[in-house]
Formats: structure tokens, sequence, C-alpha cells
């Protein structure tokens, strides 16, 4: 086979290739069953609201919240204790957990 008949040849080649994977796809089977490397997953949204983060906090100690954000789908909670000392708490938005 000369170059241009093999050049000629690679789209319906490179199609070929593609097909196998298209009923695997459409059956709904995991990506990673049929080859297909996973896309990056986001974060999924916390199912605690910040209100239930405060609760949580002042459970732990916390008297007086000075900030709060939510980070990568964690509650990220700072404020002060009774005794007037920072206090730190990061929290698990699915669950409420206390993250180490």
């Amino acid at each position: 086979m000369t170059r241009s008949a093999m050049l000629a040849a690679l789209p319906a080649l490179l199609l070929i290739a593609a097909v196998p994977a298209a009923p695997a796809l459409a059956s709904g089977a995991p990506r990673a069953e049929i080859g297909i490397s996973a896309l990056p997953q986001r974060p999924a949204a916390p199912v605690i609201s910040e209100d239930v983060a405060r609760t949580i906090a002042f459970e732990h100690g916390m008297v007086h919240v000075e900030e709060i954000a939510l980070i990568d789908g964690r509650w990220e909670l700072g404020g002060r204790d009774r005794a007037g000392m920072e206090l730190v708490l990061d929290l698990c938005g699915l669950d409420g957990a206390v993250i180490p």
C-alpha cells in the first residue's frame, strides 16, 4: 500500500476505532469499564446550611463567629471561645462532621 493510500484510509480507520465505544456509552456503562478516564468531579453541594454549621460551631465552644465560608464543600469557621481565644473549625459540608 502506498503512502497516499494509507493517508486516504486514515480517517476511516479512526472512525472505526471510535465506534465500539459508542454503544457502551449509550448503555450507561461506567466510563472506567469502557476505558474512558473519568472527568474530575465537582464537590458535592453541601447538605448542611450555614445556620447548621454555626450551631455545630457553638456546640464545640465557639461563642462568637467572626468568619464563615463555604470552600470546596466544607464550612470554614473562625471565631472566639468564651475566654476570648481564637478558635478555627472546619466542618464537612455533607454531614457536619468536624474535619481535624
